[in-house]
């Protein structure tokens, strides 16, 4: 593969979509992206298998699953994420593609992410998330600009 044919951003459709046309399928790159499929829950994988592999329409999946529309975009969206964390290193490696140049989650890098993510756990539904801010700063010194970091962190990141 050349380089810039595929952009970092784009590289994990080009390279896990069936109907991407760019990429050359080899057995290293085979056994990485299974591998890769492999660490996703039963589920996940399924959806996965479905779409990528399979080539199988949001609307095949969605009736075979008996699943809503929306609960299949959104599990695809959390495939995606995943499965762009465990294939990054090869893909860089590889392809010579950069990481993306956005900005990094302080949580997902702070050294006390578990700790972080127990205090997170403590926030209560009817509470904003001020308190939970004022001591993931003050005891671990972990600093969160904006309560929006908190929320993208927990819809994307927890580890569930």
């Amino acid at each position: 593969m050349g380089k810039g044919i595929v952009r970092y951003r784009a590289w994990m459709d080009a390279l896990i979509d069936c109907r991407g046309e760019n990429v050359e399928i080899d057995d290293e790159l085979d056994k990485t992206v299974r591998e890769a499929l492999a660490a996703l829950d039963e589920g996940e994988r399924e959806i996965a298998e479905r779409r990528f592999l399979m080539g199988q329409s949001l609307e095949v999946i969605r009736s075979d699953l008996k699943l809503s529309s929306h609960e299949i975009e959104r599990r695809l969206r959390e495939v995606r994420i995943k499965l762009k964390r465990l294939l990054a290193p090869f893909v860089q490696t590889r392809f010579n593609l950069k990481p993306d140049s956005r900005p990094v989650c302080p949580i997902c890098e702070s050294i006390h992410r578990e700790r972080v993510e127990r205090i997170i756990a403590t926030k209560r539904k009817e509470e904003t998330w001020k308190r939970i801010m004022s001591e993931l700063e003050k005891e671990l010194g972990v600093r969160v600009r904006s309560p929006q970091m908190l929320i993208g962190h927990v819809k994307y990141h927890v580890r569930k």
